[in-house]
């Protein structure tokens, strides 16, 4: 079943363990199994590229720099 991609907890209330422990004493998993585990892992952690950072921070900031030009320019309409 865990190979299969059900998760431990999962396992063990079907079986009727009353501990984690007992479940995971009697998974056997490959280690092509353990190792695209690892590589899911590797790949949450993973930095971003610089290029996709920066681009996307200076969106950002661009965008907000407009909000406060255009925020900026209705309040100096309504003083006046």
């Amino acid at each position: 079943m865990r190979m299969n991609g059900a998760d431990i907890h999962t396992v063990a209330l079907i079986l009727g363990h009353k501990d984690l422990r007992m479940a995971a004493r009697y998974q056997h998993l490959s280690p092509a199994f353990l190792s695209d585990a690892v590589k899911l892992l590797d790949s949450a952690f993973a930095e971003k590229p610089k290029d996709a950072e920066g681009s996307e921070e200076s969106k950002d900031s661009s965008e907000q720099g407009e909000k406060s030009k255009e925020l900026a320019a209705s309040t100096e309409a309504e003083k006046s």
